[in-house]
């Protein structure tokens, strides 16, 4: 599975907890993903093997245009 950018997942803590994160960067390495997210004002990495369960794409972003604040 692929991790872009701006996209909001789900994962789980080493004691088991729920944590939700957008994805700030997503870099494979040999047959892992690490996955840096951003999590209660916190970043941290996580490593992906690619089964199921791990990580949980709650919402894909469609990579569109932000658009800036205009004054007038």
């Amino acid at each position: 599975m692929e991790f872009h950018d701006g996209d909001l997942i789900e994962t789980l803590t080493y004691k088991g907890g729920i944590i939700y994160g957008i994805v700030l960067e997503s870099v494979t390495r040999f047959h892992y993903t690490e996955v840096r997210i951003l999590t209660e004002s916190k970043i941290v990495a996580v490593v992906h093997d690619g089964r199921k369960g791990g990580i949980k794409l709650i919402q894909r972003i469609n990579n569109e245009k932000r658009t800036t604040k205009q004054t007038v």
